[in-house]
């Protein structure tokens, strides 16, 4: 097997290495740890410690330059740079990139980001796990099996903690938009209503998001998607005490419901009623399961942590494939922008007072043309 050099690009304090994005090549055989980049030098030599990286740069551009690596880990949580540092590998011969989400700050970077990508050859992956999770993909299955009948709403929601809203939709709602696609398709137009608490958002609501994702207004937001073959879209989130747990898909049929929520640890069921009510029960579900997923080879319940390095290694598995073989990754840069299509769909309906068609023309955040 080829040995790939992997170089990896992290900002401590400034989105740090992402969920995992750094450590993702540890026990890896095809991938070798050339070099990592960190302006701060802590937190530098923290990585290069537990990831064993040959060099130590400050400046991700030298060591683009100097390394020449064939993979690129851009982990910084925080959006910011991630369009100058794409464009940067782009430019500097890089095989693959794993980019950790949200993609963009805006459509037009996300444009350029894909669009560079393309004409240098580079594959590109970007951190929505979901795609290489065996969960979605079963459930995905049952609905064209037509285990629930004909799919006919498919219901997202947010986390609904202390960002609900804007800053939830953007810092993790873009997993649900991405998988509200991956089962009901490209949406073909969206309408969205953005509120501050019980009123719309004005102007003075606009206000620098956090973790640097650009302008965002409002803590309470539903929005409307429609879907081909006359599928029902929704995503709503807003400012409450919760918990994260029931982050997920919420899938109606005419026969039958289909549930998926958590983190790494998947939750899902089946009922096999078209609609569910309270009454009929916890035995009108049947709980779905990922075996070898859930569990390692030797049978242990793989924990949160194992798992989240297991998709991510999956992530990277999937661009050595497009490396060597084409094609392009599961959750490729495209799928990317088409989840920050869904999320910027809903400030510009809000924005013009209409429903948006998708994708849309306006490329610019909405949020700062209110």
């Amino acid at each position: 097997m080829p040995i790939y050099r992997a170089a990896i690009i992290g900002r401590t304090g400034q989105g740090d290495y992402g969920h995992g994005l750094d450590v993702v090549y540890n026990g890896m055989p095809q991938v070798k740890v050339a070099a990592v980049a960190d302006p701060d030098p802590a937190g530098r030599a923290a990585c290069a410690a537990r990831t064993g990286a040959a060099a130590q740069f400050a400046d991700y551009r030298e060591m683009l330059r100097q390394v020449k690596p064939e993979l690129v880990s851009i982990g910084p949580r925080w959006v910011d740079a991630h369009h100058e540092m794409m464009l940067e590998c782009c430019a500097a011969g890089v095989k693959g990139i794993y980019c950790e989400k949200p993609f963009a700050r805006t459509l037009a970077e996300a444009d350029a980001m894909v669009e560079a990508c393309r004409k240098a050859g580079v594959a590109l992956a970007v951190a929505h796990q979901n795609r290489v999770i065996p969960y979605l993909a079963h459930v995905r299955d049952l609905i064209r099996a037509g285990a629930i009948g004909r799919l006919a709403r498919v219901r997202g929601k947010g986390k609904d903690d202390s960002r609900g809203g804007a800053q939830d939709l953007i810092v993790l709602g873009t997993h649900v938009l991405d998988m509200m696609r991956a089962v009901a398709g490209d949406p073909l137009w969206a309408f969205g209503h953005v509120r501050q608490h019980d009123r719309d958002i004005t102007k003075a609501d606009v206000r620098e998001g956090a973790e640097r994702v650009g302008p965002i207004g409002g803590n309470n937001l539903t929005g409307y998607f429609a879907f081909p073959n006359g599928v029902a879209g929704s995503f709503d989130s807003y400012v409450s005490k919760g918990s994260g747990r029931f982050m997920g898909l919420w899938l109606e049929g005419t026969e039958g419901t289909i549930t998926l929520h958590g983190g790494f640890h998947k939750q899902a069921y089946l009922c096999k009623q078209p609609q569910w009510t309270p009454e009929l029960g916890a035995d009108a579900w049947e709980r779905l399961r990922a075996p070898d997923w859930d569990k390692g080879p030797d049978g242990h319940a793989r924990s949160e942590a194992e798992l989240l390095n297991l998709a991510n290694q999956r992530m990277v598995e999937g661009l050595i494939q497009c490396i060597e073989k084409g094609g392009v990754h599961p959750s490729s840069g495209a799928d990317a922008r088409w989840a920050m299509e869904m999320y910027f769909a809903l400030p510009e309906s809000q924005r013009t007072g209409e429903r948006v068609t998708l994708p849309l023309k306006n490329r610019q955040n909405p949020w700062s043309l209110l």
